[in-house]
């Protein structure tokens, strides 16, 4: 999909960008990190010809971007900055349009890609379709310079380190939203960040850059394993164990939980807990309550709730969540099993820190 070949780029004698060679596959979202200056930022405005190499080559489907007119180019790929950049007096659905405009496509065709949009993003169209910039949030803002970059639906869309100024919670919610979009959407996408843990969390390919250079270009688990150098050693940290743990799906790893109802009865209970000593006490529509106390030497005269540990919000994990989350509810609860449950608090399995472990 995008190739770039010897690319090199340097500023009155001073090389930014040194004989880089990357070769990205359609649908792959690749994160360029490293330290400031390392060149990254640079090498992918030369992709969309906002900076020109000085040397080498960079093609896209097979065919040489030069053979383009930069404004044709940039049409056929999304691009979204940091700054946002959204033109303070048109509305959302007009700095929506923008390219669509340009692209000179029907009112009506332009007005359903909006909607689209905006659905896409979780801003309801009747509240924000007609808002200006300065009535949105940081989130909100940067979700429409997201929709305004695929509203023509390009393969390729740059990225360049797009949450960075946003506060974690919401930075959170948009990486989450932009790996969602990416499995239903398979976009080639480019992301520079200067945060390894986002670039964890998002990439399927990993570009370490330094000087100008690629250091390593590998997947996030091939590095974090098999560091190429001291360098890369160094820039992703002496956590990567607990850095990988970003990768990990709860649902992907969790184990079958066993489960019991306060109207089943103690001898099964009994059972129950001899063969597994955390059992989960749920409702008859499964949804969770808490767990069940040691019953090894108690009788059943009162029934079982009477030995129901009742269970907050914090404890469960979420199965959408990432293992990193699961153990960080492990040390906060100070347990080695976490149950797991949907949006509806409907017990779906657990999490052990033995599986974890082996994982």
């Amino acid at each position: 999909m995008i190739q770039l070949n010897d690319v090199t780029k340097k500023y009155d004698g001073t090389t930014v960008v040194d004989n880089l060679s990357l070769q990205i596959d359609s649908g792959e979202l690749c994160v360029l990190i490293g330290l400031s200056g390392c060149g990254k930022s640079t090498t992918l405005k030369m992709i969309n010809r906002l900076v020109e190499p000085s040397a080498g080559e960079i093609l896209l489907d097979g065919e040489c971007i030069k053979s383009w007119a930069p404004e044709i180019l940039r049409r056929k790929i999304g691009y979204v900055i940091q700054d946002i950049g959204l033109f303070p007096h048109w509305t959302v659905e007009q700095n929506i349009a923008v390219v669509l405009k340009l692209l000179k496509w029907k009112p009506q065709k332009i007005r359903d890609r909006v909607t689209e949009l905006l659905e896409l993003f979780n801003l309801k169209e009747d509240v924000f379709r007609r808002k200006y910039p300065d009535q949105l949030s940081g989130g909100q803002a940067q979700r429409v310079g997201v929709a305004r970059a695929l509203a023509s639906d390009p393969k390729v869309l740059l990225m360049d380190e797009p949450f960075g100024a946003l506060d974690p919670i919401t930075r959170d919610t948009l990486q989450s939203e932009l790996t969602r979009i990416q499995q239903d959407y398979k976009k080639t996408i480019i992301f520079v960040t200067h945060d390894i843990d986002e670039a964890i969390r998002l990439a399927n390919k990993i570009v370490i850059m330094e000087g100008g250079r690629c250091i390593q270009y590998d997947t996030p688990e091939e590095i974090l394993e098999n560091p190429a150098n001291t360098f890369v050693r160094n820039f992703i940290g002496t956590d990567r164990g607990l850095r990988r743990l970003a990768r990990l799906s709860v649902k992907d790893k969790m184990q079958i939980a066993t489960s019991i109802q306060l109207t089943d009865s103690f001898d099964l209970a009994k059972e129950l807990y001899a063969r597994s000593k955390t059992v989960w006490i749920v409702d008859a529509e499964g949804k969770l309550l808490g767990w069940l106390g040691d019953i090894s030497n108690k009788d059943g005269t009162n029934g079982l709730g009477k030995y129901l540990f009742e269970i907050d919000s914090e404890y469960p994990v979420n199965q959408n969540s990432l293992m990193k989350e699961a153990v960080s509810r492990m040390l906060w609860q100070s347990v080695q099993c976490v149950p797991v449950v949907n949006d509806q608090f409907i017990l779906q399995g657990e999490i052990r820190f033995v599986d974890i472990l082996n994982s």
